[in-house]
């Protein structure tokens, strides 16, 4: 729909043609499969995992060197 036309449509129309367009659009998605959730769940709790070390090892870091510069 071009500009021009939604400036003629009221705005309940707009909003009806919104609304259609949305529900098409959803019609289109795929779900993922139980398989493909469990095999992204965890890819993502080993990244978390992994982050989480770094940023630790970073902060051991940091305090040591931190407390030897301050004593």
């Amino acid at each position: 729909m071009t500009d021009t036309a939604s400036e003629n449509l009221s705005v309940f129309k707009r909003g009806r043609v919104f609304l259609t367009e949305t529900k098409d659009e959803l019609k289109k998605i795929s779900k993922p499969t139980r398989q493909e959730t469990t095999q992204l769940t965890i890819a993502a709790l080993f990244i978390i995992c992994f982050v989480a070390v770094c940023l630790m090892v970073i902060d051991l870091v940091f305090n040591r060197i931190m407390t030897a510069v301050l004593s």
